[in-house]
């Protein structure tokens, strides 16, 4: 990421709002902003409808041992230590040599992806590493919830002919709308905060194109020019939107 050539220098001091000023003057900060909206959205979109699917599809599941194994699969990728992470992150994005291509791409006969150099599978990348990670924790989310929604009712339910998407619609959807909602502020705050998925496939930058620049890269990156005071504006910038997802969260809860 580069700079813009007004920003200010090292041993210039400047006031509190010429940050904010300036921040707001630069294009990649609406670079990374409509990247975070873009990678924010897609994961949300993927991950509760999936692990919807999934989390149902183990509720149903009568072998309690192939249950928590399945479970313990989809656990796994979000219990890897970082730096392991980044290791295998590169293993899988890596050009030709990458497993995504030489397992789903170059046995189809399709030209090989590079994902962590062409701009149009950047963002792409970063949504499957994101969806790989937290799958299998929202999904644990959702099955709790769906195994504390009381039995009696969904029997009788089914005795009067209610069939299994009716009782999902009607009774175990509404159940678990409040946990629902927790995944969706998780998933929420963990994308605006991304960092170490971006930075374990992309370093300090955004990639070709900045296609892969998000909020917390952008911020870093000032880190690089000894511009600490634009790094923490960004940071400020971002917190009043948690906040007021915090603020929504809490309020839904209380409603509950």
């Amino acid at each position: 990421m580069s700079l813009s050539p007004d920003f200010p220098k090292d041993g210039v001091e400047y006031g509190l709002f010429d940050n904010y000023s300036r921040i707001l003057n630069d294009k990649n900060f609406y670079k990374a902003f409509f990247n975070n909206l873009k990678y924010t959205s897609s994961v949300l979109l993927i991950v509760i409808p999936l692990s919807l699917v999934l989390s149902q599809a183990l509720s149903k599941l009568k072998n309690q041992k192939l249950k928590y194994f399945y479970l313990f699969c989809l656990l796994l990728p979000g219990l890897i230590p970082p730096s392991i992470m980044g290791i295998l992150f590169n293993l899988t994005f890596n050009g030709k040599t990458g497993i995504l291509n030489q397992l789903f791409i170059i046995p189809f006969g399709i030209r090989p992806i590079d994902w962590m150099k062409d701009p149009n599978f950047i963002m792409t990348s970063l949504v499957i590493q994101a969806v790989w990670r937290w799958l299998g924790f929202i999904s644990l989310f959702m099955l709790c919830a769906l195994e504390s929604v009381p039995k009696d009712i969904k029997e009788a339910a089914a005795i009067d002919g209610a069939g299994p998407l009716r009782r999902f619609l009607s009774i175990e959807l509404p159940s678990i709308k409040h946990v629902i909602i927790f995944c969706m502020a998780f998933l929420f705050v963990d994308t605006i905060s991304l960092f170490s998925g971006s930075y374990s496939l992309l370093g300090n930058s955004g990639g070709t194109a900045n296609a892969g620049l998000v909020l917390s890269n952008y911020s870093y990156g000032f880190t690089s020019f000894r511009q600490y005071n634009l790094a923490s504006t960004v940071s400020i910038m971002i917190l009043p939107v948690l906040m007021l997802l915090t603020g929504f969260f809490c309020l839904r809860k209380e409603q509950k």
